[in-house]
């Protein structure tokens, strides 16, 4: 639901944490384990087990994990992955281009492409499970757009300069009116 994170505890030990409004779909079989990304974001913490990889999929592209934790975040057509432990090799949706990304590293999947991102530090990917938003020079617009994911109405910000302003800084997702 809006404003609602979500543990989901798998059969294989691994940990599913979904933030704000997402969804997912598994598929647990023996040879592979399947997480679909329906909508929204999840962190995963997974079990290492070499006989069944662990994937997830989305309307954005895959992720296949070489280690244990990392996040997935679905807009669209589009996904961001960003890996908090370990190694993810990802996939464009299209079939397009592949990449190993690492602790602190994160891509943009999109069309054929795998776009990497600037770097970021790997505490900061999952802050939204202790209710944090933390954003750096982020324009404005963007910011709401995100706070607009813990409420049920949105903030709308016509003039264009000011929804090019930066913003700095930490919300909490708990209390987004605040």
């Amino acid at each position: 639901r809006v404003g609602e994170v979500r543990i989901v505890h798998l059969r294989d030990g691994s940990v599913v944490t979904l933030n704000t409004d997402s969804a997912i779909a598994v598929d647990m079989q023996a040879h592979l384990r399947s997480v679909q990304l329906l909508r929204g974001e999840a962190l995963l913490q997974v079990t290492h087990d070499p006989r069944r990889p662990f994937v997830v999929d989305s309307a954005g592209g895959s992720a296949r994990v070489l280690g244990t934790r990392f996040d997935v975040r679905l807009q669209g057509r589009t996904a961001e992955v960003a890996v908090i432990d370990g190694r993810v090799a990802v996939r464009a949706p299209d079939g397009g281009s592949t990449a190993v990304l690492r602790a602190g590293q994160r891509a943009r999947l999109s069309g054929d492409r795998v776009h990497r991102l600037a770097p970021l530090d790997p505490l900061a990917v999952g802050a939204w499970q202790s209710r944090q938003l933390l954003f750096d020079a982020t324009p404005l617009a963007q910011v709401l757009e995100e706070l607009s994911r813990y409420r049920h109405d949105r903030v709308l910000v016509r003039d264009a300069r000011l929804r090019a302003l930066p913003v700095s800084g930490s919300l909490d997702a708990a209390d987004p009116e605040r």
